[in-house]
């Protein structure tokens, strides 16, 4: 009887995975577009490093260069140890800007250093 019932939940679970997919596949796609909060020395043709300069709240930088950069948690926890750090490299110009507002949030000091060909 046991089996009976697990056999029963693996399949409705199997069931509802399915449809979930279903459902996700007719969903519309979205393009995620950065804000525009380009400074007047970030330049949108050009690219860009993000250089971790300092910071005041050590744990929200950490758990931002995780979210940003999908790393571990012990690699986020050297980079930030290691400021000033290059965190990202070759950047669009309103990525950088996005992601520079973005870590200044979470009280960091990062500078925007432009790539020279």
């Amino acid at each position: 009887m046991r089996s009976l019932l697990y056999i029963t939940f693996i399949f409705s679970v199997i069931i509802f995975t399915l449809s979930a997919f279903k459902a996700n596949q007719n969903c519309v796609n979205i393009e995620i577009e950065y804000p525009k909060v380009l400074e007047d020395s970030l330049k949108v043709d050009k690219r860009y490093d993000l250089k971790l300069v300092s910071y005041e709240n050590k744990l929200k930088v950490i758990k931002e260069v995780r979210l940003i950069t999908g790393w571990g948690l012990t690699e986020c926890k050297t980079k930030v140890d290691q400021a000033p750090v290059i965190i990202l490299k070759n950047l669009e110009g309103e990525r950088a800007a996005a992601l520079k507002l973005q870590f200044e949030s979470a009280s960091a000091t990062v500078e925007a250093i432009e790539i020279t060909e």
